[in-house]
């Protein structure tokens, strides 16, 4: 039996982590579309809250993870290892082509993917969906978990970004196109004239021929 292409999911910021409705929407879309789906939790997040975060208000969240600078880093470098892991999984126990393992994140997934991406080797590509540089709440991260130091080494393999022209929490001018700029060939941006949300029906559908392209 030929081995499978695989996606690693990282969702945004919600209580629920991977069973949020948009990582729902996209773990069914992708599966759906013949792909084998590893959503996970990230640390603090669905099955792996902690006391750390009670109400997941973005206020709570940026006082007490996002805004301080040592937990933080030490929040995107347990992601980082966790993605790591989940790739093992895929390929060692699901049979996943551990040439066709890409990585997608969604809002606040999309900003650690970035980092992820550019840290985890072995990712065939990265699709970053409403994600950026920093969120509208952000004050600081220390140079090891900040997005734009790591964006860069994506290539030679290739990057999708897919955001909103009226996103005010990452915002256009300030926080994406910094970021992409950053990036190098071969990437691709779609805009999308919304604020912060899923990806539209025309740009899932957009994410799944971009995939399909590019992990034969």
């Amino acid at each position: 039996m030929p081995k499978r292409p695989a996606v690693i999911l990282l969702h945004g910021g919600g209580p629920a982590g991977k069973d949020l409705p948009g990582a729902k929407v996209m773990t069914e879309l992708l599966a759906r579309a013949g792909w084998d789906v590893l959503a996970m939790d990230m640390p603090y997040f669905g099955e792996r809250a902690t006391s750390l975060l009670t109400t997941f208000t973005e206020q709570e969240k940026h006082e007490r993870l996002y805004n301080q600078p040592s937990a933080y880093l030490d929040w995107v470098t347990q992601v980082v290892k966790d993605v790591g892991r989940a790739f093992d999984l895929l390929v060692e126990e699901r049979g996943a082509d551990p040439k066709r393992i890409s990585l997608i994140g969604e809002s606040r997934g999309a900003v650690v993917g970035a980092i992820v991406g550019g840290a985890e080797r072995r990712l065939a590509a990265v699709a970053l969906l409403y994600g950026g540089h920093f969120d509208a709440l952000e004050r600081e991260h220390l140079p090891a978990a900040c997005p734009a130091n790591y964006i860069g080494r994506l290539s030679p393999r290739p990057l999708l970004m897919i955001n909103g022209t009226r996103d005010t929490d990452l915002v256009k001018d300030t926080s994406v196109l910094p970021l992409y700029r950053l990036a190098k060939a071969p990437k691709l941006i779609l805009w999308a004239d919304t604020g912060h949300q899923l990806p539209t029906e025309e740009h899932r559908a957009a994410l799944l021929k971009w995939l399909r392209e590019h992990l034969k």
